[in-house]
């Protein structure tokens, strides 16, 4: 049977014009994953399809998120620690992801790197109020420079296990960023090796669909 469904927001391409529409705006890195809900207890997909994670998994996510709904995406944790060289992974996310008997050593390099939370707040908010939840992570200083960053989780299942991070986000206005500086900036997140970056109305409610 499929997890219970929580319906999810959508992104809508970029543009010129949508970028000028709202002043207020939060970047953060697009990470090559598969999508996935935290609702009830359970993974699953956007779609209701269940993930069958190990339980040591979904018992972090537990004790990490309670009975909050979250909204993230499920990466090889590689990407998260090691973005240059983590290119091509995610067939292996994939294959990990979609196996009806979880196999336990390799989600231990499966990350749920979460992005959003339903709440009725604006998008700033929330991410604020993620990023308020206690978890024994530190960021890694190196991608600063690119206004990225990436998480280190001292899990203490085991020492190679990342279960959940929380990708850094950086606020900017529209006035001082004009569409140049946008495509300079994707640049350097592909070269990396991000998928891309994501751009978040700061003001947003959640909102459920495109």
């Amino acid at each position: 049977l499929g997890a219970t469904l929580m319906r999810v927001s959508l992104a809508k391409p970029y543009s010129i014009k949508a970028l000028h529409k709202h002043d207020e705006w939060i970047v953060q890195a697009k990470l090559d994953g598969v999508r996935a809900i935290f609702k009830d207890g359970n993974l699953s997909t956007r779609t209701g399809k269940t993930i069958n994670a190990p339980e040591w998994f979904l018992n972090y996510l537990k004790e990490t998120f309670w009975d909050h709904e979250v909204d993230g995406e499920l990466v090889a944790t590689s990407q998260i620690l090691f973005p240059e060289d983590a290119r091509n992974k995610f067939q292996d996310v994939v294959s990990t992801v979609r196996k009806l008997k979880p196999v336990d050593q390799e989600w231990h390099y499966i990350t749920f790197c979460v992005f959003d939370i339903k709440m009725d707040l604006p998008y700033s908010d929330r991410y604020e109020y993620l990023n308020g939840i206690e978890m024994d992570y530190e960021y890694d200083h190196r991608y600063y420079s690119l206004k990225l960053g990436y998480c280190r989780h001292k899990s203490h299942y085991n020492n190679l296990a990342v279960p959940v991070a929380i990708i850094p986000t950086f606020g900017m206005q529209a006035a001082a960023w004009p569409d140049a500086m946008v495509q300079d900036f994707l640049k350097q997140s592909l070269s990396i090796g991000f998928e891309g970056i994501m751009l978040r109305n700061a003001r947003s409610p959640w909102v459920e669909g495109r």
